[in-house]
């Protein structure tokens, strides 16, 4: 089923011919959205493809496409989910190794990690991101933040272990269980 979602809001994201036209001209897949740069270090835009509300208990999800070498700060947010779709991405916890992000990986974030993700130096990134928004932390829970400095940005290494896929594909891993059976409606008479 979340395949399904996902497939659907890509197909939907590509109907505009004029937004198709800018994905293909900045070399990504999906619409860029607004810039947000302002958050970042470098160039980032966000497409925000559902937007939770108070109506509808549904987590926010977005495209984030950062530009080379634009990374976030060490921040903390709901658990979140994110699928790389396009060029190549890092993310790290604090305290652990970098983590390289290609095309298909899924990277798993539990609700309060610090952590930044942004693109490597010499590559664009687009992720798919589904989080939930409305996550608060505990009173005095204690989480890393800031900004990522230049040197700590640079001195990013990937060892070979954590150049593999994030998560292990054939176990199918996403933030929202769902159940592999079809969907079957029952009708009362």
């Amino acid at each position: 089923m979340f395949k399904w979602i996902l497939f659907c809001m890509l197909m939907v994201s590509l109907i505009s011919p004029a937004e198709a036209h800018e994905a293909v001209t900045q070399k990504m897949p999906l619409p860029l959205g607004k810039d947000v740069s302002d958050r970042f270090t470098g160039t980032v835009h966000r497409n925000d493809l559902i937007v939770a509300n108070d109506g509808h208990n549904v987590p926010q999800t977005n495209v984030i496409t950062f530009e080379p070498g634009s990374y976030s700060g060490w921040h903390t947010h709901g658990a979140m989910t994110v699928i790389g779709v396009a060029g190549l991405g890092i993310y790290q916890e604090w305290g652990k190794e970098p983590v390289l992000i290609k095309p298909g990986d899924v990277v798993q974030i539990p609700a309060g990690v610090s952590h930044f993700h942004g693109a490597v130096k010499d590559s664009p990134f687009q992720q798919f991101v589904v989080y939930d928004k409305d996550w608060q932390p505990q009173a005095g829970a204690k989480a890393h933040s800031g900004p990522v400095s230049a040197q700590e940005y640079n001195s990013i290494k990937f060892s070979a272990a954590m150049s593999k896929a994030v998560v292990d594909k054939e176990k199918n891993e996403f933030l929202f269980h769902y159940d592999e059976k079809p969907f079957t409606a029952v009708c009362a008479v």
